[in-house]
């Protein structure tokens, strides 16, 4: 038996932002340069406000490009920012070096349009 068959001891999402901040102190976690576990992270620490990971975001969003780790990100923002004018912020900013597929999908979900 493995942990994937158990499932997780603690759901990542009922942790509050300063449970993360001791999470992510000795395990490094914004500053993974592993893109699964940092996407996931991230979507994490958006869903629980823990602010820290704010700038590493900012660079995930602009920097990589995979629709598969964009989706979750920016609809994470849309539903936990009080402002999604963020979220629209860093899409226009990154928009251009995003693959046109990912930029249909996320058009849609961020500015509206299919």
């Amino acid at each position: 038996m493995t942990d994937r068959d158990i499932g997780p001891l603690v759901d990542p999402a009922d942790l509050p932002a300063a449970r993360l901040a001791e999470l992510d102190k000795p395990h490094a976690l914004t500053a993974s340069d592993n893109r699964e576990l940092l996407a996931a992270w991230l979507e994490v620490s958006v869903r629980r406000r823990y602010t820290a990971v704010d700038e590493r975001l900012r660079w995930f969003l602009t920097t990589i490009g995979r629709r598969k780790f964009l989706t979750p990100l920016y609809r994470a923002i849309l539903e936990t920012d009080a402002d999604p004018a963020r979220a629209r912020s860093i899409y226009e900013a990154a928009r251009s070096t995003y693959h046109p597929i990912a930029r249909e999908s996320l058009d849609a979900l961020l500015l509206g349009s299919k």
